[in-house]
């Protein structure tokens, strides 16, 4: 979006998501591929999967405001493609924005459907991506060569140099990567449906008038929340683990709307506006958020791999986030624009 344009409440959600995403990636990065027991419970109830929805909702979203402005997207999906491998290859396997990218060469097609027909694509994909993920959750005993699978990558990761980390990505970590792009990008295709659909009915254009409405969508959305969340844990508590990873996405849907409605509840609260900057360089801070955890924990750079408890993650994101919401306000303010929105906007333009 042209600057004098942009919206408010949608860069303090990407903000706010910028901060999920930084917490959820902390107890990923330190952890392999195969295998992450660490991540404390909390972060998988709040966190885990509500914020990559809401930054794929914001796509979604952004597509219709570029679309209506006949804005060149196929080439910033090239640019954004581009990205995104350099950074899956050379930073980190959990990269977001080739996933994106190849998704937004069939969001394009979007543009010439019908409401009907995109509510009727969003119910489809949203019934397969539950099945896919109560089909997928069904336990299945750890072979050998799968723990010595985790073991390999704990070392590599934990002493390897830069070489070495690649060499194994490229090996062991990015054809797991694309074999899952079958599964997530059903639900990043949905996502990005619904930021269509909800930028064709001008929510956001006419928020103010919105407001009560979404003062009652905040508190259905947090008790059905509260309700899911609860039901996961007597699941989890039970060893019911298709119930609970039904429970588990339902939650990320309802978790994602309810932060998304918190945020534009109190927007206008200084605290909340704070991060609205952060959220003007997502592209930015999201690749200083990996570059910057990867060389503190990987064997390259710290060596701090499988070493923190995991109450390290919390704390360390909130110091981190602040430091970037720090740096985003300067940089605003002198620049306008974050660094690599500049250069992706350059190589698109």
């Amino acid at each position: 979006m042209v600057q004098k344009n942009r919206i408010h409440e949608i860069d303090i959600i990407r903000g706010f998501a910028l901060f999920g995403v930084l917490l959820v990636n902390l107890t990923m990065i330190d952890a392999t591929l195969y295998g992450n027991s660490r991540t404390p419970f909390a972060i998988e109830l709040f966190a885990q999967g509500k914020f990559y929805t809401i930054f794929a909702f914001l796509f979604g979203l952004g597509f219709h405001f570029f679309s209506k402005g006949n804005f060149a997207f196929k080439r910033r999906l090239w640019v954004l493609l581009i990205f995104g491998i350099l950074h899956l290859v050379l930073v980190w396997y959990g990269d977001i924005l080739h996933l994106y990218a190849i998704t937004g060469f069939i969001l394009i097609k979007s543009h010439h459907y019908s409401d009907k027909k995109l509510k009727r694509r969003v119910i489809g994909l949203f019934i397969l991506s539950l099945m896919m993920y109560g089909f997928f959750a069904v336990d299945v005993p750890e072979s050998s060569v799968f723990v010595e699978q985790i073991h390999q990558g704990e070392v590599v990761l934990s002493t390897g140099t830069y070489g070495q980390v690649i060499l194994y990505r490229l090996t062991h970590e990015i054809p797991i990567v694309f074999v899952n792009l079958f599964f997530t990008l059903p639900k990043i295709l949905l996502l990005f449906y619904l930021g269509v659909l909800v930028g064709r009915h001008g929510f956001f254009e006419t928020i103010e008038s919105q407001r009560p409405l979404i003062v009652k969508w905040n508190y259905m959305s947090g008790g059905l929340f509260g309700i899911l969340i609860f039901g996961i844990f007597i699941f989890n508590t039970a060893n019911r683990p298709v119930i609970e990873a039904l429970l588990q996405e339902l939650s990320t849907y309802v978790g994602s709307f309810f932060y998304l409605t918190t945020l534009i509840r109190f927007s206008q609260t200084k605290g909340i506006r704070w991060i609205e900057n952060a959220g003007k360089m997502a592209l930015t801070n999201y690749l200083t958020q990996t570059i910057f955890w990867t060389l503190f924990f990987y064997g390259y750079g710290g060596g701090w791999f499988g070493e923190v408890s995991p109450k390290f993650y919390f704390p360390a994101a909130v110091i981190f986030f602040y430091g970037q919401v720090v740096f985003s306000t300067w940089w605003i303010h002198k620049f306008k624009t974050g660094p690599m929105e500049r250069l992706w906007r350059r190589l698109y333009a």
